[in-house]
């Protein structure tokens, strides 16, 4: 049958669907390889690389006889496939899709006992191609089940630490290009009233670019403002739960930890609509949690960033800052946990081949984000 076609009905939520974007722990290991080698067709033309993305470095060029990280796909080229039939191969996963652009590579993992999952991964050469296959291939009936199809996350974000308390975002951003390779956009970190807190993130044109420039600042101990910075694989931006939530939730409150201090912490970053500290029904407990609900996203993934790497309270606690997930997305999922969480502790981390990188990042599921209250 025709493959664009979409299926009239919703695919059942029990079937295998993509892992969830999950919080990733700094520089996480490398996923194992497939037994089999992905399928993969070689590139005949570079892409352009959009506007403003950094390219001019001694470290963009191929390396060890590899491609350079430019010309490889940018982030956003890949899409996670799944619910595949059993004995789907490679070769078939890569008919399946190559209506919708050039397929760069697919590859399909193995489990501990050598046999096919049923789930993969294609890779297009350019966003527009995965995001045209994404639309058209969600639901779709392949030999006999419902695909499922989602972007796939790519490490393509660093972190970096240790900066100095004192420093621009311009400065930093100028220190930071002649070692960066595909640099897009750069997040300098401050709180409410403009004082830099002593880390920033920035974001590159594909995994294979933000790990070259980590590995040139490392191997020459770059300094930036007269420090040595820790660099870092981010998490993913919005970690923990749906992109268009409102909400963040904090873990590990202490019981000392008021309404009032959230609200001085948080309130800069949007308007907040409320805040909800859950009477905690574990009366040995001395830990809670709580939810920071904000009128718009855009202020929740605010909030989010900024404490990416944790929040210290007034008391000394450590909390944790992520994005909370929808109640209904809660539901849905709620019978693929055992299932996705086993996937993702054998294929998270580092994903896909060593050429390409990325892929799902660090298993651990959503983080200990519950639904919103």
């Amino acid at each position: 049958g025709d493959k664009k076609k979409m299926a009239e009905h919703e695919p059942d939520p029990a079937l295998a669907a993509e892992p969830a974007p999950a919080p990733e722990a700094p520089e996480a290991p490398d996923a194992p390889t497939s037994d089999a080698p992905a399928l993969v067709v070689e590139d005949d033309q570079a892409q352009p690389l959009p506007p403003g993305v950094v390219a001019a470095t001694a470290t963009a060029t191929a390396t060890a006889g590899g491609p350079s990280p430019l010309d490889l796909p940018r982030h956003g080229s890949e899409v996670f496939v799944g619910n595949l039939p059993v004995n789907t191969d490679e070769h078939d996963l890569s008919q399946a899709f190559d209506s919708f652009g050039k397929v760069v590579e697919c590859r399909i993992p193995r489990g501990q006992d050598g046999i096919k999952r049923q789930f993969g991964f294609v890779l297009f050469a350019t966003p527009d191609q995965a995001e045209a296959a994404k639309a058209s291939m969600e639901g779709f009936i392949f030999n006999g089940n419902t695909l499922r199809v989602k972007p796939s996350q790519t490490k393509n974000r660093l972190f970096f630490g240790g900066l100095s308390t004192t420093e621009s975002g311009a400065a930093f951003e100028e220190a930071l290009k002649p070692y960066a390779v595909g640099l897009e956009t750069v997040d300098f970190v401050t709180d409410p009233d403009g004082k830099p807190k002593g880390f920033a993130f920035a974001t590159f044109f594909n995994h294979a670019a933000a790990q070259a420039t980590k590995k040139t600042m490392e191997e020459q101990n770059a300094t930036i403002d007269g420090r040595v910075p820790s660099i870092e694989f981010s998490r993913s931006t919005g970690q923990g739960g749906d992109s268009e939530s409102k909400s963040v939730y904090l873990g590990g409150l202490s019981e000392q930890t008021t309404e009032q201090e959230i609200r001085n912490i948080f309130e800069g970053f949007g308007e907040i609509e409320r805040i909800a500290l859950p009477i905690n029904m574990n009366l040995s407990s001395t830990r809670k949690f709580g939810f920071v609900h904000y009128m718009q996203p855009e202020s929740a993934q605010k909030a989010v960033r900024a404490h990416e790497s944790g929040l210290r309270m007034q008391d000394g606690s450590d909390v944790s800052v992520e994005l909370a997930r929808k109640p209904k997305e809660q539901r849905k999922r709620g019978r693929q946990d055992g299932y996705m969480n086993d996937m993702r502790g054998r294929y998270g981390g580092g994903g896909g081949r060593p050429r390409y990188g990325g892929g799902y990042g660090g298993g651990g599921g959503y983080g200990g984000a519950g639904e919103e209250t």
